[in-house]
């Protein structure tokens, strides 16, 4: 059939009938046009649960350690500044607590970065020494001996907390480039 004969069919079609084949058209297209946005959706929808899987939790995580690092720091000056036992008992229990909150993301991120060994140990080791550090503190602190608490704050608190904060940027930059990566892979793709 050319396109001569395929005129004149539609010229001889009566108007309803062409009205049903325009209107047949047009939700062909409309129909096309969904399964293509739904397609996209979907693709988008694992785009974005791979991004947000690895990269975007594990620079959750840093960010959480790096916050409950600075919670320890702030719990073990405010326990140093009171004279008063009970409340620096409060004071300590609250860095014990960011500590143990600090763990439980480390444990995660491990998990979810099982590649990144090296970096992770070295995070392990900085806040390992850093709980001996606050333990060292406390202990300074119920034995009522503030001036060696902040003596140990001053020269070894600091020192650990800087690398250990140093650490989780680290991490917060390769969780960056990994989504960075990934989103640049899922583009090409």
């Amino acid at each position: 059939m050319g396109e001569m004969d395929v005129m004149n069919w539609i010229k001889r079609m009566k108007i309803g009938h062409r009205m049903a084949l325009a209107f047949a058209l047009v939700l062909l297209i409309l129909l096309a046009t969904v399964a293509y946005a739904l397609v996209s959706l979907f693709a988008m929808s694992s785009l974005v649960d791979g991004f947000y899987a690895t990269p975007f939790r594990a620079l959750r995580l840093a960010e959480r350690i790096n916050s409950n690092v600075e919670g320890i720091g702030r719990s073990m000056l405010q326990a140093m500044m009171t004279d008063y036992v009970d409340v620096s008992e409060l004071y300590i229990d609250e860095a014990n607590t960011f500590m143990s909150q600090t763990d439980d993301a480390l444990a995660e991120l491990n998990t979810l970065m099982d590649d990144q060994g090296v970096l992770l140990s070295a995070i392990e080791t900085q806040l390992g020494e850093l709980s001996g550090v606050k333990e060292s503190i406390a202990a300074k602190i119920r034995g009522a001996d503030h001036a060696g608490a902040k003596r140990i704050y001053d020269s070894r608190f600091v020192r650990v907390s800087a690398a250990t904060l140093q650490q989780t940027d680290d991490i917060c930059d390769l969780a960056e480039n990994i989504g960075y990566q990934y989103m640049t892979r899922s583009n090409q793709d």
